[in-house]
This record gives structure tokens, sequence and C-alpha cells, in this order.
């Protein structure tokens, strides 16, 4: 009997053992799980402002409504006459040029529209074009500054082709050229 007492103590010391080795290597697969856990949320989070940076750089251009009011308004306490170009065959280029078509028809501006192509170059940004310097151009110059529009006075490359209706002589030009790359 004393002998299966010492054995049963002896068995109750194994399992006993057995246990705290379960438990400590327990212990130590969740504390991995947490830190994988961690560790792949913290890549989720990477992802997501990624994701974000490449909808930004990928993203249309558009006019802000608070910009929209400050160009109308000051359009419209001049109204005149605008030559609006843009880049052919570029939907980001026309989706904004048709943004300020509506602005400047609400401020009761005459616009004549039209595309441009290019050999061998590509146009980026908004320009005013050299020889804009008219009432018109200046009240442009001066809406397009107080909306903090920035927009490059730079000459256009050759032109290849214009599809346009018309233009308005003496007119200013202003030039939707396609979206700039992002900065590396």
């Amino acid at each position: 009997m004393l002998l299966s007492l010492l054995f049963a103590a002896l068995v109750a010391f194994a399992v006993a053992g057995t246990t705290s080795i379960v438990i400590h290597l327990q212990r130590q697969e969740a504390q991995a799980a947490k830190v994988t856990i961690a560790s792949l949320e913290n890549d989720a989070a990477q992802a997501r402002l990624e994701q974000e940076r490449l909808k930004e750089q990928l993203a249309w251009r558009v006019i802000p409504s608070a910009n929209a009011v400050i160009l109308e308004r000051i359009l419209a306490a001049h109204p005149g006459s605008v030559n609006l170009k843009f880049t052919t065959g570029d939907s980001e280029a026309i989706y904004l040029a048709v943004q300020f078509s509506r602005i400047f028809e609400q401020a009761h501006w005459r616009v004549a529209s039209g595309a441009l192509s290019f050999t061998g170059a590509v146009v980026f940004g908004i320009r005013l074009l050299p020889g804009s310097a008219g009432p018109d151009g200046q009240t442009l110059r001066e809406a397009l500054s107080a909306a903090g529009m920035p927009f490059s006075t730079e000459a256009l490359p050759p032109v290849t082709m214009e599809f346009a209706m018309g233009n308005f002589p003496n007119a200013p030009t202003l030039m939707i050229g396609s979206k700039s790359p992002p900065a590396i």
C-alpha cells in the first residue's frame, strides 16, 4: 500500500510537471500569437496608408467648392471671354476643363472650348498662355490667384492639331494640361 501511495505521488508530480510545461508552452504560443497579430495589424495599417497615398496620386483633379465660389465671384464681377483648351484624349484634363467651363458660364463668361494635340511633348498643369494680358486675362489671373489655384504662364510646345469650334480673338487662353506625375 505504501508503494501504491508512493507511485500515485510520483504520477501526481509527473502530471503536475507536465501540466506546468503545457501551460508554459501555451503562454509562449499566446505571446507569439499576440506579436504576430500586432505585426499583422501594423502591416495592415501600412497598407491602408499606402492605398490612401495611391488614391490621392491617381485621383482626378477637382476644383474644391470653396475655390469654385471664389473663382465665380471674381469672374462674375467682370464678365468676359476665354478660350478654354485641354489636352486631346486626356479624360482627366477634360474633366477639369468641364469644371472650369461651368464656373465660367455661371460667371457669365463666354467660353470657346477646344482640344489641343502636341507632337513629342506633354503639357502638364494649368497654364494661362502668354498673350493673355488684356482685361479678361487680368481678371482670370486674379481669380486663379485668389482661389489658390497654381498656374503657369509658360508657352505651349508646337500644337500639332486643334479641335475647336472657334476662338475669341484677344481673349485669354486657359490651357488644362495633363495631371503632373507624382514627385519621386
